[in-house]
């Protein structure tokens, strides 16, 4: 986003000082109003917690208020608590104290502008400025009140009351975790014990959010996740800015007086293995007043251990740990890190930068270690239970349409007819399917075999010799790994996977030792099958067949090899091999190892494609249709997973020059008489873009859409003569 050339911007530090603009500096803009619109916001009554209950003398009364807090953090990650024990006047102090404190002259607070992440005493505004290419409309002080306690020199009485009010926060906190431990089944004192919160560290943070001209665009703060264990908040009696999600739904918290809003952070995810997720929250902005809220956050000493206490691993829950172990530092680097490196500096969801099932790295090996069923990692859940699949829409058809069938070897026909005929029926499945089956292709089955034996071997390397291959950038030559892109999915994928460039250079795992010589001679003859596809294609369209090759640089087209290996999954029913997308490229040539699990969309239902025996199937990919201006479709498809046994697909996809700009071809253009409906593109930040995101559908293709533009166009002038 650009900067603002403001120079109100570069001379204030602080938002404070910016609240008599008239309009928000462009450096501030973090919203686009029309997509925020469609936001669902919820009134919804957030759980309220009588605090007081927890020392009552009768036990039934106690439970039941353990079992209160229990179902608060489990169905919501947060609530609200009264009758806390501080009193009131102190709770005022507080906030006067920080109050005073932002109203200091801008020199006074530059003390405190410090700049590193584990300093005292920090003054600041927005999140983190250095690594954000927009800001936040927010002013912060934050000071560690504990194991030593920090505090500001101004204003005078700050010391006495901060000192006063974290203690009682202290206190509150350790009482909250002991009865969220007893509402997991266990002692009272454990998680106390085994975060080391006897010297815990603990924040104290005023957040000063003054009116913003244009609250619509702006945020005070993103959804984010704490990287505390728990949050308590205190906020002034304002408008409700503060919104949690819940179910998928922004819910705003009220301020009630003398209360306490209480939020789960990312170390208690952790400790509690999943049973109790950290809460994603926002603050927005209004134009109207200055809200400000007083955080204090407790977590564990910085070079504490922290992972999942062994008690919900192994006795009680029965399932592996679903984080790795780290120290708090570590944790909070890793975060700060995570922040620098992303558009939207906070993490949507922390505790996923560790989320990894150790000690497994990959699917095949969590299948080989025997996952039971009842075990099974959340993180790979991206299905929805039997039960409600029933009722989705997207839940599959039995069609029992018949997938075309293309003999190749007619396209070489000395009769002309023969050819012909085959070229229509080509034509015909690319238009009404986007996917075929071919026979008589030239592949031996002796060379099939052998291929599908040498990825298997490669996948039953060690981790070790894997683990050579576990390429960090999406256009390595060769890369090994698992899921989709671990770095972004919101679930993890039941795949491996081995990708292999194939040409214009060719690369190669040097083990298995057989691998290089099988992978040439397979390559070779499924490149030859590509151009025979691609040319059959082209005269399908009426295109030249030079045309084409100088139009997408044929003779240095892409081809890459991609080995998936599906084992057998202990929740099917739950989990997804491959999510439903398309693929980059002109066309993907697919063998599979005799297994079920590969589906296509068809008419809008799914359809199981039953590998036949010395065939290939042939899917068209996203820059066939832009080359042939939408008449041809690349095609949907996912991969399902079963119990029993391990599915393999070998993959090929072929796809113009890394450097070919792709466009609609011309021809095709002026013969459909409208628009072009794609705009160009460069197939390597094509392909770049898609392997570097979430693998959804079609989202890079329908980015480079026009043709949608121009029908709203159409239909906003039609409408427009309409009333004129």
């Amino acid at each position: 986003m650009a900067t603002s050339c403001n120079p109100l911007i570069h001379k204030y530090s602080n938002v404070k000082e910016l609240t008599d603009l008239a309009s928000l500096p462009s450096l501030f803009i973090t919203r686009n109003p029309t997509a925020e619109a469609a936001e669902i916001i919820i009134q919804k009554e957030i759980p309220i917690i009588d605090f007081s209950l927890l020392m009552s003398q009768n036990s039934d009364q106690r439970s039941r208020i353990i079992g209160d807090i229990g179902k608060a953090c489990k169905e919501w990650g947060c609530f609200t608590i009264i009758n806390h024990g501080m009193l009131e006047n102190l709770q005022t102090a507080m906030m006067d104290a920080f109050d005073e404190f932002f109203d200091l002259t801008i020199e006074e607070k530059q003390h405190y502008m410090g700049q590193e992440l584990f300093e005292p005493i920090r003054y600041g505004t927005s999140f983190n400025e250095a690594a954000v290419d927009v800001r936040y409309w927010r002013d912060y002080l934050r000071i560690i009140a504990h194991p030593v306690f920090s505090y500001p020199a101004k204003p005078l009485n700050f010391r006495k009351i901060s000192e006063e009010y974290t203690r009682h926060m202290r206190e509150i906190s350790i009482e909250l975790l002991g009865a969220i431990s007893e509402s997991l089944g266990l002692p009272e004192a454990i998680m106390e014990e085994a975060l080391q919160l006897k010297s815990c560290i603990q924040l104290l943070i005023s957040n000063l959010y003054p009116p913003c001209p244009q609250p619509e665009l702006a945020l005070g703060l993103p959804p984010h996740s704490d990287s505390s264990i728990l949050t308590i908040v205190m906020q002034s009696n304002t408008k409700a800015c503060l919104q949690v999600q819940h179910d998928g739904k922004w819910v705003p918290v009220e301020a009630i007086p003398n209360s306490f809003f209480v939020i789960l952070g990312d170390i208690l995810e952790i400790a509690s293995n999943g049973t109790y997720k950290s809460l994603l929250h926002r603050v927005l902005l209004n134009n109207e007043s200055t809200r400000m809220s007083i955080v204090s956050t407790i977590g564990p000493p910085l070079e504490a251990l922290v992972s999942p206490l062994p008690q919900l691993v192994d006795s009680i829950r029965n399932r592996p740990a679903l984080f790795r172990e780290t120290t708090y530092k570590e944790y909070v680097q890793l975060q700060k890190q995570n922040q620098e490196e992303k558009s939207n500096p906070l993490p949507m969801s922390s505790p996923a930068m560790i989320r990894t099932p150790l000690p497994y790295s990959t699917t095949k090996e969590l299948s080989d270690s025997g996952v039971a069923a009842a075990a099974f990692p959340f993180n790979y859940i991206a299905c929805k239970p039997p039960a409600a699949a029933a009722d989705d829409d997207d839940n599959e058809a039995a069609d029992e349409a018949q997938i075309p069938t293309i003999d190749l070897s007619l396209l070489s026909s000395s009769n002309p007819d023969n050819r012909a005929q085959i070229v229509r029926e080509l034509g015909r499945a690319c238009e009404e399917w986007g996917f075929f089956t071919v026979l008589n292709h030239g592949v031996p089955v002796e060379l099939q075999k052998a291929m599908m034996e040498a990825c298997a071997g490669f996948f039953d390397l060690t981790a070790e010799e894997k683990e050579d291959y576990m390429g960090r950038h999406v256009l390595d030559p060769i890369r090994f790994g698992t899921s989709f892109n671990s770095k972004v999915d919101d679930v993890q994928y039941w795949r491996d996977f081995l990708k292999v460039f194939q040409h214009p250079v060719f690369h190669y795992p040097t083990k298995p030792t057989i691998f290089r010589e099988v992978l040439e001679g397979y390559s070779r003859l499924i490149r030859q099958l590509g151009k025979d596809l691609l040319n059959a294609i082209w005269e399908s369209l009426g295109l030249e067949e030079n045309d084409m090759q100088e139009a997408l640089s044929l003779e240095s087209w892409f081809q890459i090899l991609v080995a998936n290996f599906y084992p057998p999954c202990p929740k099917p029913e739950l989990a997804l091999g491959m999510p439903a997308h398309s693929d980059h490229g002109l066309v993907t040539v697919l063998m599979q190892n005799g297994t079920d699990g590969l589906q296509v969309m068809h008419n809008g239902k799914w359809l199981d494609v039953k590998p036949l025996p010395n065939s290939f199937l042939v899917n068209l990919g996203d820059h066939m249709e832009i080359v042939t201006n939408g008449r041809y479709k690349s095609v949907l498809h996912r991969a399902k997973v079963n119990n029993k046994s391990t599915r393999i697909s070998v993959v090929t996809v072929i796809g113009p020059s890394l450097d070919a700009v792709v466009v609609p071809a011309p021809m095709l253009v002026e013969r459909q008489k409208h628009p072009a409906a794609f705009r160009g593109i460069k197939y390597r930040d094509f392909m770049e873009h898609q392997q570097s995101n979430k693998l959804m559908d079609k989202s890079v293709l329908d980015v480079l859409r026009l043709i949608s533009i121009l029908i709203l166009k159409y239909n906003l002038k039609l409408l427009y003569s309409c009333f004129n």
